[in-house]
């Protein structure tokens, strides 16, 4: 009856109201008051009668949107910013503790009474940024549009054949050939093994490395991730006949299989559109376990000339107030929003293309890739190349690790290592590169024991071959799941791990850099969620009910610095929901959303994580974060975490 009586007086309210106002406030007004018939119906907390300060202020000839600065609501245009979280220094555990938000308290979790006090109306239209202008292509679906930012996509067939099939394959053919020969075999089988061991190894060097691998999709693509330098792209510009800018594209490629996305972009310069919209063509090949939905969450600042010049954000959420003019200065707008630019089904062994529309190249921030399916660990991020933290720009901290592009130098059928084993010429720029990853990440691991046994097997030693390649089987099956800590061996009474890395037993989250990326593990088990938290931190609250602290171990692995940041995507500041139903595709269905979200982040400078000394958990270096959060999380993301350094795929989200 309640809903009734509210749907009622809504229905007289919108009827005598829509008569006065002007064509564009009906138009805002609408998309406040319009559902989607694709969407489940929540009923909302009571809003609160408080005003917030909106940032942005209308001149009086316009008219505000219903509801503008009431009960949180300043969307689609920017939502309030909080002050940047205090951070102190408590017996070596960095403690940041966040701003309130401006949203009420709900009376009950919205993990437990959807959807929070800090769920925004949704609303068909583009965003706007703090001048007020419209920001083009910022509006993903409609009830009528489902894909607002493409058209339709090109499919075609390609091998699903993944890294994972072929090392699997690769590991138990050199186990049966290397035990054959062992057994005192005749010097035809042992020579055929031999040249069956070496054509195996070969194979998963490529594989490791990011060499050809013939008829296989993920050809190219390393498992070990020191080709930064090689990942980074302008966005070609396009004019009309008269020579004016008109837009611009860049191509990206991406691998997706098992808990996996791999891009050949990972750092992005949109400075050439600066003030045009633009497009990314996406080649997206599913190969095998890859089946998901392709949903790159796009994250946009304000309008980077707006001087803000009261803000508490240091560097580098502080912008400058002139305009680029070349992309080392390029100036840094303050958070506004994320959003699922699609969500669109892809299968097995099939190659998408899509082209997604971009808003003006000034807004952008980065876009991760996600996959809902296995989330964490699916994910993959292209930064701003032009981005500066501590005075150096991201492409200056990938090429000071691991060198200038290109940093795979062999051409095909030039040798990459002497008989010997040691590297030739053109291998040892990537052989040095590859030797800045921490010896406790699986992929170099698996690569030193291919190239232990690659070695072996020239000498004829296939105890040692089957020693090697067993080693190196064990590393990838911890490479396999980075959402358990890597262990090698463990303790067969006591479960321990003898070889690799134990969870902290007194956080919640243990995190290790490593291999340019992040695994991590819940203490309390599980794979992507963290239901302590549930509503903000209330001094005296009981614990067992409610946990807004989170207590991280982190550990770097690598032989070059990381940093650490975490993000809150619409906790602190809203979020909304815009459904579509692909089951007819057999996509998500109307249960999965391109919700935009305004972000923020919750550290107001990164952690910063020295070098490992060595290749053992003695030699990590490791610093211990606490967060309080003084929101209720999103229900969409708790948290995203990710290295503010080496983005990519240095990434742990959870839910």
């Amino acid at each position: 009856m309640a809903l009734l009586l509210f749907l009622k007086r809504a229905r007289s309210f919108w009827r005598n109201t829509m008569k006065t106002l002007p064509p564009v406030t009906k138009i805002i007004l609408a998309t406040l008051v319009l559902g989607s018939a694709c969407a489940t119906v929540y009923v909302a907390q009571s809003p609160s009668t408080q005003r917030v300060d909106c940032p942005y202020q209308f001149p009086d000839s316009v008219p505000a949107p219903p509801y503008y600065g009431e009960h949180g609501v300043c969307h689609p245009y920017p939502q309030p910013r909080p002050t940047a979280s205090t951070a102190d220094t408590v017996d070596g555990v960095i403690e940041f503790t966040t701003d309130t938000t401006f949203f009420d308290k709900p009376a009950l979790s919205p993990f437990t009474k959807p959807p929070g006090t800090n769920f925004l109306p949704t609303i068909y239209t583009n965003m706007f940024d703090g001048y007020g202008k419209e920001m083009p292509n910022t509006l993903p679906s409609t009830p009528t549009i489902p894909y607002n930012l493409h058209d339709d996509p090109t499919v075609s067939t390609i091998n699903p054949t993944s890294p994972t099939d072929d090392l699997a394959r690769i590991f138990e053919s050199v186990l049966d050939d290397a035990a054959s020969a062992s057994q005192g075999a005749t010097t035809e089988v042992i020579q055929y093994a031999i040249g069956d061991i070496q054509r195996n190894l070969q194979m998963a060097l490529n594989i490791l490395e990011g060499y050809t691998v013939e008829n296989r999709a993920y050809s190219g693509f390393p498992l070990l991730h020191y080709t930064g330098p090689e990942k980074i792209r302008r966005v070609t510009p396009t004019h009309d006949e008269n020579g004016t800018l008109t837009g611009g594209n860049v191509d990206i490629h991406q691998i997706w299989y098992d808990s996996h996305i791999e891009s050949d972009v990972s750092l992005l310069n949109p400075v050439d559109v600066w003030d045009v919209p633009w497009t990314i063509t996406y080649t997206v090949d599913m190969l095998h376990n890859g089946h998901d939905d392709f949903s790159p969450f796009a994250i946009f600042t304000d309008d980077p000339s707006i001087n803000n010049p009261d803000s508490t954000l240091p560097p580098p959420f502080q912008p400058f107030t002139t305009p680029p003019t070349e992309w080392d200065t390029w100036p840094i707008g303050l958070p506004h929003i994320g959003m699922d630019q699609t969500f669109f089904p892809m299968e097995d062994g099939t190659r998408t293309v899509f082209k997604i529309r971009m808003p003006p190249g000034k807004y952008y921030h980065l876009i991760y890739t996600w996959g809902w399916r296995m989330h964490p660990p699916r994910i993959q991020s292209t930064d701003r190349a032009t981005k500066y933290i501590n005075g150096k720009s991201l492409v200056d901290w990938e090429v000071d690790v691991f060198g200038e592009a290109p940093i795979r130098n062999c051409q095909p059928g030039e040798a990459r290592y002497d008989a010997n084993g040691n590297p030739t010429a053109c291998q040892q720029k990537a052989f040095d590169a590859i030797n800045q990853i921490g010896d406790l990440s699986p992929s170099k691991r698996m690569w030193q024991g291919v190239r232990a046994a690659q070695q072996a097997a020239a000498n004829g030693n296939f105890n040692e071959v089957l020693s090697s390649t067993a080693a190196a089987r064990e590393a990838f099956f911890a490479w396999k799941d980075r959402t358990l800590l890597p262990c090698f061996e463990r303790d067969e009474e006591t479960g321990e791990c003898v070889d690799g890395l134990n969870p902290d037993p007194g956080s919640d989250i243990t995190i290790l850099f490593v291999n340019n990326t992040i695994y991590g593990q819940l203490t309390e088990g599980g794979w992507r969620q963290w239901p302590d938290w549930n509503l903000r931190y209330t001094a005296g609250e009981d614990p067992t009910l409610n946990d807004p602290v989170l207590n991280i171990t982190a550990h770097n692995g690598d032989y070059f610095e990381h940093g650490y940041q975490n993000v809150d995507f619409g906790g602190s500041r809203g979020w909304e929901n815009q459904f579509k139903s692909s089951v007819r595709v057999a996509g998500s269905g109307c249960w999965f959303t391109f919700g935009r979200a305004n972000w923020w982040p919750n550290n107001s400078t990164p952690v910063w994580l020295d070098a490992a000394t060595g290749p053992t958990p003695a030699d990590l270096t490791t610093q211990k974060i606490q967060f309080t959060y003084n929101y209720e999380p999103s229900r969409r993301l708790r948290f995203y975490q990710f290295d503010p350094l080496h983005h990519d795929v240095a990434i742990f989200s959870i839910h």
